[in-house]
């Protein structure tokens, strides 16, 4: 199996704690571009969203396809880094779902901050288990990703620089 990556930065002229509350509080999730829905089945050990958190969020892949994961916070170190993995991937179909068919090994978002700016990467490893649709899935879900993650980190980064959040 050929494991896919997702990769992306930004910088952010707001502080780091602002961004990184932002990115790590599921409860905003549902204002972000494509995301729906967001919410926790299981709060973290010390702080709400952090560590051993569970979550589940609702993404609009392609703008109409929506992906339900399940992820769990394995990582949270305020207000530099926290981790998530997912556990599970589902498309839901009306009222039928169907597995992904995804293997997650990796969900990293970290933050430095130098003279006022807060740079931001984001890297998502994974493969896929379809067979025959493997490669045109994973390809897809890669550039699909891309595109998304982006968008949730520009819609950071404005309403961050308006003050807005």
């Amino acid at each position: 199996m050929s494991i896919k990556s997702i990769d992306v930065s930004i910088d952010i002229h707001s502080p780091i704690d602002r961004v990184f509350e932002r990115l790590s509080d599921h409860a905003a999730y549902g204002r972000f571009p494509n995301v729906p829905a967001a919410r926790l089945t299981q709060l973290g050990k010390e702080e709400r969203n952090g560590e051993g958190a569970i979550r589940e969020v609702t993404l609009k892949a392609f703008g109409f396809l929506p992906i339900e994961f399940i992820e769990e916070i394995p990582v949270y170190q305020k207000p530099c880094l926290f981790e998530y993995r997912v556990k599970s991937a589902r498309y839901k179909l009306g009222l039928f779902t169907l597995d992904a068919g995804i293997i997650h090994h990796l969900g990293r978002v970290s933050l430095s901050e130098k003279d006022g700016k807060t740079t931001v990467h984001w890297v998502s490893k994974f493969e896929m288990t379809w067979p025959l649709l493997k490669y045109i899935t994973a390809m897809a879900l890669e550039l699909e990703g891309s595109r998304l993650f982006m968008n949730v980190l520009e819609y950071v980064k404005r309403e961050s620089e308006e003050g807005s959040i």
